[in-house]
């Protein structure tokens, strides 16, 4: 990969916070193909961890029904440190 590439993913990181691996992997799969670069996490913990260690996230999709920690929790400490912009993605609340 050349620099010049490299320095365009830099600039382009999403972070997925989703438990539902089917979902994260389309998100990550979409993001990919249209020249983002995604970072899955698949709890409210992980997901703090990975946004803690990773600099120059520019978006963050984040399911509000996590194991360990909510996305609302997550949120919550995010806030506390950054304005990225999040997205909040769920089912929460729809019918089956």
């Amino acid at each position: 990969m050349s620099v010049r590439r490299k320095v365009k993913l830099v600039m382009r990181k999403i972070l997925i916070i989703e438990d539902d691996r089917e979902i994260n992997g389309l998100l990550c799969r979409f993001l990919s193909k249209n020249g983002f670069a995604p970072i899955a996490s698949y709890d409210g913990l992980e997901g703090i961890e990975q946004f803690t260690k990773n600099e120059n996230i520019r978006l963050i999709l984040l399911d509000l029904m996590l194991p360990f920690k909510s996305g609302d929790m997550v949120l919550r400490e995010i806030r506390e440190k950054s304005d990225v912009p999040v997205i909040a993605v769920s089912a929460k609340g729809m019918v089956q």
